[in-house]
């Protein structure tokens, strides 16, 4: 009925009414929800329908609008029922294409020819900003449009076929014949939003050009960074701090134009070099957080996987501390907490200096007030381990409430899944040899990179529920969390309540101030289930042969007219202290049997003293204190090679520092500028936060790979500047080296 002449209002207005249906709705997840509905009742059939086969510019238009309210925010199933509409399924195929260079050729062919206002582009950046023309940039959509305006829409939509690269539709553009690839085939500006301001995105995209010319063409260094040139050179100095490089493997493809599929043709992939602008949460990187990353992230063969899985910890904390500098004084405390923490320790030495000279206890009065030079540096150090503990709760515990609140990962890229409706799975775009992926498949997994979940800053939990996490999960099982409380409640203790033995408890903070103590307290923790069963067994065997003693040896226990094993109870007890005090166990405490009198428990008696001796003092204690040894031992040694493996060998490619300062321009150059570790979490910071529709086919090939958790990407024994010595060296050798160490 829509294509009956007589109906052109009511296909106006009805398209007007799907469009506003669709730009109502606020989320863009109520927007997808609603353009999958749309679908599947049909209206992408109408849209193909009317486009290729109406002749009213104004119906045209206002498909091209609906069609653009459609795909917006990227939609694989409606992109992909398109391309079945407009290659398979429609009988006027070529007709759809062909009606947008007409209209073009109609918009353009009388330059001084405006049936409404005229704007006339004043600059290159007006093609930029309208080639990225979103259906939510206008409010009222009966306002005639420009021939400008109505040219961008055109493109936006032509631009949203192929949102996330969908090669299906580019190859269709391509293809198309004489009668398309005018309107079609060329460097349309604009797969990419501009920033807001669009100047400094040109200097980026512009610095990035450059940064690529002068890496394949190192002659034109000095025509593209002029010295003499002082403005210009602060200019390259300015987006040259702002800009990082990473090195990536590229899978080598080969595209069938068949079949419109991608598949690896090589396992190895080419090494290429990648430019993008430094997001400003990337300052926000503190040298804690390094030094914790670096400490933590494991050296053997997966520690690309664990330096991956550990990012989204660090991302989530960049983005927390960008959040804190918002507001100056928490900025401050943050900045110097360590800082805080150690004039703490400090104070807490120099107060007990002072208790020891100025604090005489008076036994005959039961409360002594403590001098005022003691009580004043007791309140000087209540408020310096308040502060310590406020910059604690704004610095860190935010982080782990935020983390006990996350759902997975993999929770976030499976919910996209579930929500999607059922759909046409038969067409996949492969990115190995190994994985079929559906272009939907593609949509869920950039969707989940982008999820503001996956950086944990998705809605809260009501209030009450917050409370309730907040004691039960940061309070109670954060072990920091209540270290930070109790020296808080120990100074508090000793200012006001007049008890300078909390006080003494605070030098005992010197184990976190020193990391070779830490490696000792940390030799008692990690080895703490297997130390905790030897207590047990200690007791257990205290309580045997305090048992043995009640029964056999009871009068050896009397000393100083005091019987120590009258009851099972003082028996054990008795067996469990002396015989741990006692240089010979329990033996040394016992009266001692003549064997020569024919005491008649006398050779008993020397069992039960060599057995207690040999079984709970020399093997049990010395296996704990063994065990104790080598934990620390052991740490030490993994510190050591930690340290000269992030010395003497790259981290991201595994290549040792030799090689580089043989054959290249050294070790720390390639470790500071080619293969910098926080450049790679500078880039996954700007894929996270980069809109996943503005994605470039790199971009959109790393968020797939993220969003797998597939760490092949990274460079592992390999590295771009080896490889072109390498291939100097030998031209013939088209094979990738991989340098294995």
């Amino acid at each position: 009925m829509l294509k009956q002449p007589k109906y052109v209002k009511m296909r106006l207005v009805l398209l007007d009414v799907f469009t506003r249906t669709i730009l109502s709705l606020e989320t863009e997840s109520k927007r997808r929800r609603m353009q999958l509905k749309l679908d599947q009742l049909g209206l992408t059939d109408v849209i193909v329908d009317l486009i290729s086969h109406s002749d009213d510019f104004t119906v045209f238009d206002k498909c091209v609008w609906l069609g653009i309210a459609m795909l917006d925010g990227m939609n694989a199933r409606v992109q992909e029922k398109f391309h079945v509409l407009i290659t398979q399924q429609h009988e006027h195929s070529a007709e759809f294409l062909g009606k947008f260079k007409l209209h073009l050729d109609m918009l353009f062919a009388h330059p001084h020819t405006d049936h409404s206002n005229h704007v006339e582009p004043k600059s290159g950046l007006l093609l930029s900003q309208i080639m990225y023309f979103s259906p939510k940039t206008r409010s009222d959509l009966s306002e005639p449009t420009s021939k400008y305006q109505s040219a961008s829409r055109q493109f936006r939509f032509l631009q949203l076929l192929c949102e996330g690269h969908y090669l299906r539709n580019q190859m269709c553009m391509l293809g198309q014949g004489n009668n398309a690839s005018s309107c079609v085939n060329g460097n349309y500006d604009g797969n990419e939003a501009c920033s807001r301001d669009a100047f400094l995105s040109m200097g980026f995209n512009l610095h990035i050009l450059m940064q690529q010319l002068m890496e394949f063409q190192p002659s034109l260094i000095s025509l593209l960074y002029p010295m003499d040139d002082v403005a210009y050179r602060h200019a390259y100095d300015f987006f040259d701090d702002r800009c990082a490089r990473v090195e990536i493997v590229w899978p080598q493809t080969n595209v069938d134009h068949h079949h419109h599929a991608s598949t690896t043709s090589n396992n190895h992939g080419d090494l290429i070099s990648m430019y993008f602008p430094l997001h400003p949460i990337c300052v926000c990187l503190t040298d804690r957080t390094k030094r914790r990353l670096q400490s933590e992230v494991s050296r053997d063969a997966n520690k690309l996987n664990d330096f991956y899985d550990k990012t989204h910890d660090v991302i989530v904390e960049m983005q927390h501390q960008c959040t804190l500098r918002q507001y100056a004084w928490m900025a401050f405390l943050t900045r110097h907490l360590s800082r805080l923490k150690m004039a703490a320790f400090a104070w807490s030495l120099v107060l007990n200096a002072l208790i020891v000279l100025y604090n005489h206890i008076d036994r005959q009065q039961v409360e002594s007030p403590p001098p005022w030079i003691v009580q004043s540096a007791g309140y000087v150090h209540v408020a310096l381990c308040l502060a310590m503990v406020t910059g604690h709760c704004i610095n860190d515990v935010p982080l782990l409430f935020q983390q006990a609140t996350t759902p997975s990962r993999t929770h976030v890229v499976s919910a996209y899944k579930q929500s999607n409706l059922s759909a046409d799975n038969s067409s996949t775009l492969r990115f190995d040899s190994t994985v079929n992926e559906t272009f939907q498949d593609v949509e869920d997994k950039v969707r989940a990179i982008g999820d503001p979940r996956m950086t944990r800053q998705h809605h809260r939990p009501p209030r009450w529920a917050r409370v309730v996490w907040f004691v039960l999960w940061v309070v109670v099982w954060d072990a920091k969390t209540m270290y930070h409380l109790g020296l808080v409640g120990l100074s508090i203790g000793g200012a006001f309540f007049h008890q300078p033995l909390c006080f003494s408890f605070h030098v005992l903070d010197i184990v976190n101030r020193s990391s070779e103590l830490r490696y000792v307290s940390k030799a008692i923790v990690y080895p703490g289930r297997s130390l905790l069963h030897i207590l047990v067994l200690y007791l257990l065997s205290a309580y045997v042969f305090g048992f043995v003693g009640l029964v056999y040896f009871a009068k050896y226990f009397d000393k100083d007219d005091y019987n120590g094993c009258d009851t099972l109870w003082v028996c054990f007890l008795t067996s469990l202290d002396e015989g741990l005090k006692n240089n010979g166990g329990i033996g040394g405490f016992l009266a001692p049997s003549h064997r020569d009198t024919g005491d008649p428990l006398a050779y008993p008696r020397l069992a039960y003293d060599l057995l207690y001796y040999v079984g709970l003092i020399i093997i049990l204690t010395n296996l704990a204190f063994g065990l104790i040894i080598d934990t620390f031992a052991t740490l030490r040694t993994q510190h050591k090679e930690n340290q000269d493996d992030l010395k003497d060998r790259c981290f991201i490619c595994s290549i040792d520092c030799f090689t580089f300062n043989r054959m290249t321009k050294g070790f720390d150059h390639h470790t500071r500028h080619e293969h910098n570790i926080w450049h790679y979490i500078y880039l996954f910071v700007h894929l996270r936060k980069k809109h996943f529709t503005h994605y470039n086919g790199v971009e959109l090939y790393l968020a797939t790979r993220m969003a797998k958790r597939d760490v092949t990407f990274f460079p592992s024994h390999r590295a771009l500047a080896l490889e072109k010595l390498h291939d100097r060296n030998r031209p013939l050798d088209d094979t990738p080296k991989r340098y294995v160490m």
